[in-house]
């Protein structure tokens, strides 16, 4: 069953959330096994905003403790809060990049 995560940050910017990408996830053409999307953005609260959607809560749990995890504490990111839930609804109407 696909799971939607949001994560936020009160102390994370664009400058630590790309820096993060660049190394979780080097070449998005080639994203991680069992993620469907992430998208990151400024939080109206305040610090850093992503919502994931992943094919599991199994493949984001393997993701975030070998890959992402590892990675926060070498860049000694800050710590982030989670939401995960069982996706219900998905509507895509067109690829956005940016």
């Amino acid at each position: 069953m696909a799971i939607l995560i949001t994560h936020h940050g009160a102390n994370w910017n664009q400058e630590l959330y790309d820096r993060t990408m660049e190394r979780v996830i080097p070449d998005p053409s080639n994203p991680p096994d069992g993620l469907i999307a992430t998208y990151g953005g400024p939080s109206e609260a305040g610090g850093w905003k992503v919502t994931d959607i992943w094919e599991s809560e199994g493949q984001w749990e393997r993701f975030r403790d070998e890959t992402l995890i590892p990675v926060a504490q070498e860049i000694q990111a800050p710590p982030f809060d989670s939401d995960i839930g069982e996706l219900h609804y998905k509507i895509v109407t067109e690829r956005v990049t940016a």
